[in-house]
């Protein structure tokens, strides 16, 4: 199986291509607008801007790939509140690039798999949310995520697997971009991470936090399944951002919680709900988050402990906490 991966040197991207290392069983094309910050012998790497329709009709030809995993986008809510159109670009316009390539091959692809978000469901009216629920996503980032869903979708002729994920983290995951991650090396820093003051315990929102290696299980069971459609995958539980500061801080045995007066949530934070309900997956091709909250949080911790370069420059360039999530 020859495949393509965009967005081959982010968070997912990075670690898709290390899982498939050593499997054997594909050839892998990673894609990506930025040089990779880790190369793997396996991977033929391609710098391309996924906005240039022509020279991603030309990748796309020249490579012929079976599989089209789109991973790569602008992946978070606050640069969509300050450039929507930024964010419309790097999401909606080259996912359609990428459609219209891809058509292009026929039935030489067996697959366009689309990494979707838990955002596009905004706030929901059932919990866990399965995947027929209304799509309400309340950013511009979410607002992107729902419409490329809606091309794959109705891109005629065009085998498709989608993938509502939930809030990620593992190795490699960016504390400038991750909430999860931000956390965990706040706490190896010994450094306290700030909440908003005088709310109630249920008006701190909640996530459904999931390990990377979840995510690319589900990947890997759905494209050797051959399935099709929409699915959630997530981590099957709620957990408020509130308690997961808490773990952290006691699996750390650093850093600490502080509460201010000057730190608020984004709007429509407040107590914001995000629980996936992840039994379709496991009904079509035997999806189960394998990775616990706790265990994954602890090998996470030792990855950063052990990878102290990776995260100490990331976090070198943090703005200051403005009490926004993702």
């Amino acid at each position: 199986m020859r495949l393509l991966v965009t967005g081959s040197s982010g968070f997912i991207g990075a670690n898709f291509c290390d899982r498939f290392r050593n499997s054997g069983r594909s050839d892998l094309v990673g894609v990506d607008c930025r040089e990779p910050r880790e190369r793997f012998s396996h991977v033929e790497y391609v710098t391309t801007d996924l906005r240039d329709r022509q020279a991603v009709r030309r990748l796309v030809l020249a490579e012929e790939p079976e599989v089209i995993v789109h991973l790569a986008a602008q992946a978070r809510v606050e640069p969509s509140l300050v450039d929507p159109i930024d964010t419309y670009d790097r999401n909606v316009v080259a996912t359609l690039n990428l459609l219209d390539a891809a058509l292009e091959l026929g039935n030489k692809l067996e697959c366009f798999c689309y990494a979707s978000s838990e955002t596009v469901y905004g706030p929901s009216d059932r919990y866990p949310t399965p995947e027929d629920s209304f799509l309400r996503p309340q950013s511009a980032y979410a607002a992107s995520k729902a419409a490329c869903e809606f091309l794959v979708q109705n891109t005629n002729g065009l085998p498709h697997l989608i993938f509502r994920s939930a809030m990620g983290y593992g190795p490699r995951s960016n504390p400038r971009e991750q909430v999860v991650a931000k956390f965990l090396t706040k706490a190896l820093s010994d450094e306290s991470i700030l909440f908003p003051q005088g709310l109630l315990e249920s008006q701190h929102p909640t996530r459904d936090i999931n390990h990377v290696h979840n995510y690319l299980d589900a990947m890997e069971k759905a494209l050797a399944a051959g399935a099709s459609g929409t699915y959630n995958v997530g981590s099957g539980q709620e957990t408020s951002i509130l308690d997961l500061a808490r773990r952290i801080v006691e699996l750390a045995r650093s850093g600490s919680l502080a509460f201010d007066s000057k730190y608020a949530y984004r709007p429509g934070e407040v107590g914001l709900r995000t629980w996936l309900d992840t039994r379709k997956a496991e009904t079509a091709f035997g999806y189960r988050p394998r990775v616990s909250l706790d265990e994954g949080l602890r090998a996470t911790l030792a990855w950063y402990a052990e990878h102290p370069d990776y995260w100490s420059t990331a976090r070198q360039a943090m703005p200051a906490p403005l009490g926004k999530i993702r």
